[in-house]
């Protein structure tokens, strides 16, 4: 937690969250017929207690997902089908935000044609300690 020590109470202080709280690669590369992984990163300067992250591709699939050790301490859940991948994250022991770092891993398989394949990756309602949801979003196409 953030915050000053005046007269023995802490007092927090709020700091708006932003949709630049989180970094993704603009590009990545894999073999045909191989898995390929897109790490969505967390910078410091946000603090982010909840978020949605959730990556699409019409010719990748969906295989897993893989939580970074910075949001181990929090609640993860991850689901997905064919080739859409969704990723839950919610801070854990009260409002202890995520750390800076690896966040989370989307692993996808790619067809055994060779060629150039997208990923739409969007993260949204992210949450900051506050309890307040920013209305910005992340979206990006990864080639």
């Amino acid at each position: 937690m953030k915050g000053i020590r005046f007269f023995g109470v802490w007092l927090v202080m709020l700091f708006a969250i932003s949709a630049e709280a989180f970094t993704l690669p603009e590009q990545a590369a894999c073999r045909p017929g191989k898995t390929v992984s897109l790490c969505l990163s967390l910078e410091s300067g946000d603090s982010v207690t909840a978020f949605l992250a959730q990556a699409e591709s019409e010719s990748l699939s969906f295989v897993r997902c893989e939580t970074g050790e910075t949001l181990k301490s929090g609640y993860t859940r991850s689901f997905g089908e064919g080739g859409k991948g969704s990723f839950v994250f919610a801070a854990g022991d009260g409002i202890t935000p995520a750390g800076e770092g690896e966040a989370v891993t989307f692993v996808f398989s790619a067809p055994d044609e060779p060629g150039e394949y997208t990923v739409q990756v969007t993260v949204s309602q992210i949450c900051g300690v506050d309890g307040e949801m920013t209305d910005q979003a992340v979206e990006k196409t990864i080639t």
